[in-house]
């Protein structure tokens, strides 16, 4: 795009509309990845066994790197919004009681904030 110029500090700001256009784009996009649960910063792949994690702790705490937390289930069911889930499945993890989360957990790569996503 010829008409993205660099201006000196004194100089006039004129800003062509498609290049302030593409300027808000570009920061769209970029808040997009950076809040999407999905992208590519968090390292979850449907074939890698490494699945996203939302800490739905009771009481609410902050989880730890390496804890156990139990599988309550997707945080939207294919019920609550079908497209969502087929492109990105986020679990609720809760305390692992044994009796109710047998054979039924995920360990924690890093730590995860209250109500947070890894």
């Amino acid at each position: 795009m010829s008409s993205l110029k660099k201006v000196k500090p004194g100089d006039p700001l004129v800003i062509p509309a498609v290049v302030y256009n593409t300027f808000v784009d570009a920061a769209r996009d970029y808040l997009d990845r950076r809040n999407d649960q999905a992208q590519e910063a968090h390292p979850a792949a449907r074939h890698s066994g490494i699945v996203l994690v939302r800490n739905d702790l009771d009481p609410p705490q902050p989880a730890e790197r390496f804890w156990v937390l139990g599988i309550d289930g997707p945080v939207i069911s294919p019920s609550d919004n079908l497209e969502e889930f087929s492109n990105r499945v986020v679990l609720s993890g809760a305390v692992p009681w044994i009796s109710t989360y047998r054979d039924r957990f995920v360990v924690l790569l890093e730590p995860v904030a209250t109500g947070g996503i890894w």
